[in-house]
């Protein structure tokens, strides 16, 4: 055992809590335009002073969109490891005792509670969103003069090639070094086989069966693509119709919040024994993952819009459907790349867990058949396709991003 019991629900949230806040924050740091950075370097500004007085200031808001989604996100976390992890009393081993014994209203009573902890902490977060909502964070709106210096791009010809390449081996080395002390573990440490077959095995079952890998990814991709576009068209009409009423805030949030706040696999035997174990139920368990964090960057991206605009809307007397698509929703373009970059990954895992609780035919089954019948390089191989959709969805999701924030700053 790697950490003790007591521990377990803590590494969980911790885990829940990262993936999001990193993608969060490192867009709330890109969010500076190269008017800035450009004036920066033409004073002769040093690096770290860049870095404390024009990326910091930039990425404030973004931190406490990273808290906003955290606080469920680390609720999710402390029961799912309470579920499977510890023997001490929480409300996750409230929830598998009350599951295994029939107790429905406790079951409900400790999900209830649950959500209202989550509740309260996305809005103290949301307060404090309020609060430096009032100043300016964003440097990207500020008025640069034309003083500002340009700087030469990567070249073209062999010198770019050069750095390109540099680039590419600069983001793949932990990969590469991965698969090189994952192959040595099995060599030389003699790692048994039923642990972790070695890389060279696992390609050679992944070429040797081409057809069983392609039909199950195949089958992962469609369903995992469906759900993140409903999930996110989900969030984003949720995002809208929050912005337009305050009335429907309050009641969207909550329920929002909670779906996002209880466990998957809490919600995976209600959602079959409502739609069955099908299709649809995998397919609304990877929109549950996206529909989340698409409603909260949205939302807070609709209400971020520069200081004085609304008033200038006010005196000019625009429309509340103009000032939306005029001032509301280009404020809100950032964080919805930023979403898309976060939950592109999340709904190829969601769905994998879909299929591997529902026995649906793709990744997520194909593993968890494997991993039963101790074939681990047939395991390995499936798990190792899991993370190259989600990398790949992640990277189109950033190239998508910088694009956007290029268009936008």
């Amino acid at each position: 055992m790697v950490v003790s019991s007591s521990a377990t629900p803590i590494v969980f949230a911790s885990l829940a809590v990262f993936f999001s806040s990193f993608v969060t924050i490192s867009s709330g740091f890109s969010l500076v335009s190269k008017s800035h950075h450009d004036l920066f370097q033409v004073l002769g500004a040093k690096r770290l002073t860049e870095y404390r007085r024009l990326e910091c200031k930039t990425a404030i808001p973004a931190i406490v969109y990273a808290a906003k989604l955290g606080v469920p996100a680390a609720m999710f976390g402390v029961i799912f490891g309470e579920w499977f992890g510890t023997t001490h009393m929480g409300l996750g081993l409230a929830m598998v005792t009350a599951l295994q014994n029939y107790m429905t209203l406790r079951l409900w009573a400790a999900a209830v509670l649950a959500a209202l902890i989550a509740v309260g902490g996305y809005g103290l977060f949301a307060l404090l969103e309020i609060a430096i909502r009032r100043r300016d964070y964003r440097a990207f709106d500020e008025v640069v003069g034309s003083a500002a210096a340009t700087v030469k791009e990567a070249g073209h010809g062999l010198r770019g090639a050069v750095k390109r390449v540099a680039g590419f081996f600069l983001h793949a080395w932990p990969l590469i070094g991965i698969l090189v002390f994952w192959q040595y573990a099995v060599s030389v440490l003699n790692v048994s086989q039923i642990v972790a077959p070695s890389p060279i095995s696992v390609v050679r079952d992944v070429f040797g069966n081409l057809g069983t890998y392609a039909q199950a990814t195949l089958y992962t991709l469609e369903f995992a693509l469906l759900g993140l576009l409903l999930g996110t068209v989900i969030g984003l009409l949720a995002a809208l119709g929050s912005w337009f009423s305050p009335f429907l805030r309050s009641v969207l949030g909550a329920p929002m919040i909670i779906l996002y706040s209880v466990p998957l696999v809490a919600l995976v035997p209600i959602l079959a024994r409502v739609f069955g174990y099908s299709r649809l139920t995998e397919t609304l368990i990877a929109a549950l993952v996206a529909m989340f964090p698409t409603f909260v960057l949205v939302s807070s991206g609709l209400e971020s819009s520069p200081n004085g605009t609304n008033d200038l809307f006010d005196v000019i007397g625009a429309k509340r459907t103009r000032r939306l698509w005029l001032l509301a929703v280009p404020s809100a373009i950032p964080n919805f790349l930023t979403v898309l970059r976060l939950t592109s990954s999340l709904a190829f895992i969601a769905a994998i867990l879909g299929e591997y609780l529902t026995g649906n035919p793709g990744l997520g089954w194909t593993f968890a058949l494997a991993n039963g019948a101790l074939d681990m390089s047939r395991a390995w191989g499936a798990a190792m396709l899991i993370v190259l959709l989600s990398v790949i969805g992640y990277m189109m999701a950033s190239k998508l991003e910088q694009v956007g924030q290029k268009r936008v700053l």
